[in-house]
Formats: structure tokens, C-alpha cells, sequence
């Protein structure tokens, strides 16, 4: 199933920072001293068994290559060039040709900064904001980024933008954060240009604005920046800022599926699921899927698990769909949540316990309102846990007034019979009618029956039909008899 709503971050975008001269600042910044740290110890690399003379020779060149670049930038920053100071610097921040030290990235780019290199307050600041928890410093981290985006550092004025946008380390202020947005958008940081399409977008520090988000997404895209190829294929899907073009909402996704985001890999295997604009292939969207999954986002985690838990574009293997639903589960996914709920409940593929049900559907009712028509559902049946109707009319309320509309239905369904509570037709009308608005069958098929029997409403074999018909095309069962009765 698509999501009505996505779950995207339009204008949050990893930090990094590039390699930039620029004048030197004549204030002396003070620094913190970085705490020591764990190291976490490097992954093992897997080795082939074999392997072909020539890629031999070519990875053998590659490691030759890194290594004679490394001796190089350090005799050259012994020398006292403060650009290998800086370079260095960004090894061992990214790991290139040395392994991964913070530490040592933090002191050269603390020296290449005292040697006038403007983008090393950057990547000081990059560290302080999103490094390593023990280095963290958010006002230190906006001081620094504050000062590289007043000598024009492009980057700096991006995430300092970003900063205020958040209120890390400083007071939220959306204008400020639109201000130094533009700053960096105007002096050709595409990435900017994509986090500015995002501030007109949402409407962030300025009115919304989606014919200009549009335009601003299509020019970052043109000039590499891979985030806004996500956005600006929901903004084609959906026809926001101009005509929808599905075609070319599936084509942005692909780019964005193509350059690694967990989300366009996402999207792209629901289009795949659900034949939207590509020939349906299940397998084709398991696959996608998994890539998502891979890189830890829980939709993907989801709906993969969903897929094997029925067998549907893999083999069915409950034990890989338990798993995967609870890697989503750990990250507060509330439909991985409920499920497990279910399915514990149940006692389908694992032990039923229904204790650790209940657990599930309260951890998922923050985020997924179904779930708290599921608790109201075993509290009301005495399922597994002492029956308290007053509780389980709690959870549906709760659930109503989050608009679940089946929570809605099952108190349409009480106040109608008048179970444990005084018989209210009145709400119990209001109660459907909501449901129906947002399309439950259940609630089309007992409002048609209210018409065709009188109840609580004028009777109207009319209107009982057409309610009928709209419960048969949603494929409620007890709904077809009715339409073949009424027709006749």
C-alpha cells in the first residue's frame, strides 16, 4: 500500500562538508578540546577465495595509490602547506586511506583553521554537530559555522541555516534559517537549492509556495543534487506546484532509488507492488524492498516482513517476517508494533501471550491509532485478559477520536445495540457516518440496514441500496446478499 503520508525530510541533510579555501579569519575562535573516545573497532572484511589476476592488480593499485597519497599529504603538511593539513584531516575524519579517527580529524582541522583554511571551522563544526556523542558541542558548533558562513563559506551557511531551523545549539528562528538557506543557494551550493525547495514546500520561515518549491527541486536536481529527486517525484505524483506526471514522479524516484536513499528504494518497490505506472512484479518490489530495509528504515522492514509472512514475491518464511517486523518494531514503527500484537495474540507463527500482545498494542497506539481498537477489542472480549467494557469503550473513544474508523464503527455498533451502555441512536448514527466518510465498508453496510429497517434513520430502500452496493465493491461479505434482496 502507498503511504497517503510519507515520511520524508524535506529539508534535514546530512552535514558534510567539502574541501574549500577561502580567506582566513583573523578572530581567534576558541576551541574545545575533544574527550577521548572508544574507537568502535572496524568491520572485517570479507576476503574472496579467488579472485582474477587483473582485478587483483587493479584493487593492489588502488591501495598503492591511497597509501603514496597519504605519505604525500603528510610530508606536505609536516612542510607546513596548510591545505594537506586540511586534507588530512578529512582522511581521517571519512576514513579514506587511514582508519576512521575523530581525534586526529579534530586537531588538524583545528590547525588548518589557525592556518587560515576557512573550511576547516566547517568540518570542526560538522564534528562538534554530528560526530561522535562524546565530541558533541551544538553551541559550540553553531559559533563555528556562524563564523565560516560570515567569510562565505557556502556549506557553513547551509547547515547553519539547518541549525536554526532545528534549534540545535540555538533559538529556532524559520527566518533566519530561510536567510542563510538562500545565502548558500545563491552562491551555488545545490544542496541548498534542494533544502530551500523544502523551507517553500512546507512553508518554513515563509509562505508556502509549491509552483516555486517545484522549480527550485527541478534546478537542484539538474545540478546533482540526488536528495531533491525524492521530493520532486512526490511533488510530481501528486501534482503539487504543477500538473501531476506520474511517469516523471516514477523516473525522479528511480534517481533517488539509484543513488542509495532508503526511501526512493522504498517508493519505487510500492509502484512495483501495486503496478502504479510499472508492470506489477512482486519480486521486482521484494527486492527493492530489501535494499530499503538494508539500509534501516522501518517501513521497508514492514512491509518486506508483510511480503514473506505471506509468501508473496518470496518464499513464505515466517521466521524472516518476525524478524524483520521487529526491526521496525524497535524503531517505534507502530504498524510492525500492532502486528507483532496480533500475532502474538493469536498464536500465529509464535506462542501466544497474550500479555505481550497488549504490550505491543499500547507501544504502537502512539503512533498507529488501529491499535487501540485492537486493545479495545480484547478488553471487551475478555480474550486472554479479565473483560472491563468500561476499559475497552475507553480505547475505542480514544481511537474514534483519532479518527480510526473502526474504533468508530465498534462504538457505532455498542451505542446501536446498547451494549453495557444506554441504546443512543443518535450517536451511534454520528459514529457511522464518520466511519463511512472515510470509507469502512462495515460502516456503509450498517447504516444501510438503519435505512432499510428504520432504525434510528427514515426508512429508504434507496438509499439502502446504494449504501449496500458501496459495502459489496468494498468486498463485505454480508453485504451481498443485501444488494441481490433490494435489486429485487
Amino acid at each position: 500500500m502507498r503511504l497517503a503520508l510519507k515520511l520524508v525530510s524535506a529539508v534535514l541533510f546530512p552535514t558534510a562538508v567539502i574541501a574549500a579555501k577561502a580567506s582566513a579569519s583573523e578572530a581567534d575562535v576558541p576551541l574545545a578540546e575533544p574527550k577521548a573516545f572508544e574507537q568502535p573497532a572496524p568491520a572485517e572484511l570479507g576476503v574472496r577465495l579467488q579472485m582474477l589476476g587483473q582485478e587483483l592488480q587493479e584493487k593492489t593499485g588502488i591501495a598503492l595509490s591511497e597509501n603514496a597519497r597519504i605519505f604525500r599529504l603528510q610530508s606536505e603538511a609536516e612542510a607546513g602547506n596548510a591545505e594537506a593539513v586540511f586534507q588530512l584531516g578529512l582522511a581521517y575524519e571519512t576514513g579514506r586511506g587511514v582508519d576512521q579517527d575523530y581525534i586526529k580529524a579534530y586537531a588538524l582541522y583545528k590547525q588548518a583553521r589557525d592556518m587560515g583554511i576557512t573550511a576547516a571551522l566547517t568540518n570542526l563544526a560538522g564534528i562538534l554537530k554530528s560526530g561522535p556523542a562524546s565530541m558533541q558541542d551544538l553551541e559550540l558548533a553553531h559559533e563555528l559555522f556562524q563564523e565560516a558562513a560570515n567569510l562565505g563559506d557556502y556549506w557553513a551557511q547551509n547547515n547553519l541555516g539547518l541549525m536554526y531551523l532545528n534549534g540545535e545549539g540555538v533559538e529556532k528562528n524559520p527566518e533566519l534559517a530561510l536567510r542563510w538557506i538562500t545565502e548558500a543557494h545563491n552562491a551555488g551550493l545545490a544542496q541548498a537549492t534542494a533544502n530551500l525547495a523544502g523551507f517553500y514546500r512546507q512553508g518554513l520561515g515563509t509562505k508556502p509556495d509549491h509552483e516555486k518549491a517545484r522549480f527550485l527541486y527541478e534546478e537542484a536536481a539538474r545540478r546533482g543534487a540526488a536528495e531533491a529527486h525524492l521530493p520532486l517525484g512526490e511533488m510530481y505524483e501528486f501534482g503539487e506546484g504543477g500538473p501531476a506526471d506520474l511517469q516523471q514522479a516514477i523516473q525522479h524516484y528511480q534517481m533517488a532509488a539509484d543513488a542509495g536513499d532508503a526511501l526512493g528504494l522504498h517508493y519505487v518497490g510500492t509502484l512495483y507492488e501495486e503496478g502504479a505506472g510499472l508492470p506489477q512484479n512482486l519480486n521486482m518490489a521484494a527486492r527493492y524492498y530489501r535494499r530499503a530495509a538494508d539500509r534501516g528504515l522501518a517501513q521497508s522492514q514492514y512491509t518486506l516482513g508483510r511480503l514473506y509472512l505471506n509468501g508473496a514475491g518470496v518464499d513464505q518464511d515466517p521466521e524472516e517476517a518476525i524478524k524483520l517486523y521487529q526491526a521496525a518494531a524497535d524503531q517505534g514503527f507502530g504498524q510492525a508494533l500492532n502486528d507483532l500484537g496480533v500475532l502474538y495474540e493469536t498464536g500465529q507463527f509464535v506462542p501466544q501471550d497474550t500479555a505481550r500482545a497488549i504490550a505491543y498494542y499500547e507501544a504502537a497506539s502512539e503512533t498507529f491509532p488501529f491499535a487501540l481498537t485492537n486493545l479495545g477489542l480484547a478488553y471487551i472480549s475478555g480474550a486472554g485478559v479479565k473483560q472491563d467494557v468500561d476499559r475497552a469503550l475507553r480505547y475505542f473513544e480514544q481511537a474514534a477520536e483519532r479518527g480510526e474508523p473502526q474504533g468508530e464503527v465498534f462504538l457505532g455498533k455498542i451505542y446501536l445495540e446498547g451494549f453495557a451502555v444506554q441504546q443512543d441512536g443518535e450517536k451511534a448514527i454520528s459514529y457511522l457516518k464518520s466511519a463511512a466518510l472515510k470509507g469502512d465498508p462495515e460502516a456503509f453496510h450498517l447504516l444501510a440496514w438503519c435505512y432499510e429497517t428504520g432504525t434510528f434513520l427514515n426508512k429508504d430502500l434507496e438509499k439502502a441500496l446504494e449504501l449496500y452496493k458501496l459495502a459489496a465493491d468494498a468486498g463485505f461479505p454480508a453485504a451481498f446478499e443485501a444488494v441481490e434482496r433490494l435489486s429485487q
